[in-house]
């Protein structure tokens, strides 16, 4: 039985364009029903990037096309995740195009091909309409691949270890022993011993020892060191643990965008309790003042009606 990630290919289209390695092509018939599978992600590229009818509606396209090449290389070997394709052409006239229908579905506009779909389990209901997480960035298989990261797609940063990249980012949530042990284990017996792979180890254990602020202090330094006077296999050596440092850096900045969250979540709780017992106190005053007045009006028509009575007496 094929797996998803075998059913990729590399061929051309009744249009004229070229598919991409690594990418799973699909159609109007095949799109909705793929995309459903459960536990996978999928990026979607509507358009061929080297169509021939498309090349008269976006401008770079051979440029996009090598970047959309680069990523699908770089996400090959993210865990359930897949990176697709869907040949479109433009209807012209009366004239049937390829996947016209997905063109018109999407209401894309003629400057923007191609476009980019993140399909998650959150937001898999294409039948009611494109959905999907729209990327809007720059065509840089780098920043897409960032951008997919932020998304939690599995993409391992240019010249780091996937497996070391995700045990990264657990430990930087709870900087638990077991993610070390862990790393250890991954470095001396799969990854042999690998100077890169020693690196991740080596860094947990100093975060571990110092604390978060360890990241931005160590790559600080090392980039400094870095514009110095070094040999080439110096340089290379720096180079290798500014990326590696990069991947906690990651980690540490969405563990802090998330804490910033709640305490500012926190904080307008907090807000809304004290609006609430001021508003409560201010009422209950008010309430006091009511009460005060009324018995003071109370007391004065009973100081009226007494003197009415003696004056009839």
């Amino acid at each position: 039985m094929l797996s998803l990630a075998s059913l990729t290919t590399s061929a051309v289209g009744k249009s004229g364009g070229t598919f991409t390695l690594g990418a799973m092509k699909l159609d109007n018939m095949t799109f909705d029903k793929i995309i459903n599978v459960p536990e996978f992600k999928f990026l979607v590229k509507i358009g061929d990037a080297l169509s021939d009818f498309s090349r008269g509606f976006t401008a770079n396209l051979e440029e996009h096309h090598e970047e959309w090449s680069v990523l699908c290389d770089m996400v090959y070997g993210a865990k359930n995740f897949i990176a697709a394709e869907i040949p479109v052409d433009p209807p012209i006239s009366s004239r049937n195009y390829e996947n016209h229908d997905i063109f018109e579905r999407f209401s894309l506009g003629k400057d923007e091909f191609p476009a980019f779909y993140l399909y998650t389990e959150e937001n898999k209901q294409p039948q009611n309409g494109p959905n999907g997480i729209r990327y809007r960035g720059v065509v840089d298989a780098n920043l897409m691949a960032a951008w997919l990261r932020t998304h939690n797609v599995p993409v391992p940063m240019p010249g780091t270890i996937a497996e070391l990249d995700q045990l990264a980012k657990k430990f930087m949530k709870d900087f638990s022993d077991s993610h070390i042990a862990e790393a250890k284990k991954l470095a001396e017996t799969k990854l042999g011993s690998n100077s890169k792979a020693m690196m991740y180890l080596k860094i947990m254990e100093k975060v571990k020892a110092k604390g978060k602020a360890y990241i931005a202090v160590e790559i600080k330094r090392v980039t400094k060191m870095s514009k110095g006077q070094q040999g080439e296999e110096n340089q290379a050596k720096l180079r290798e643990k500014l990326l590696v440092l990069k991947v906690f850096a990651e980690s540490a900045g969405k563990e802090r965008v998330a804490a910033e969250a709640a305490a500012k979540t926190a904080k307008e709780k907090r807000v809304a309790a004290d609006a609430a017992a001021e508003k409560a106190s201010k009422e209950n005053t008010d309430a006091q003042a009511a009460a005060k007045k009324a018995a003071e009006e109370e007391r004065v028509a009973a100081a009226a009606a007494r003197k009415a009575a003696e004056e009839e007496l």
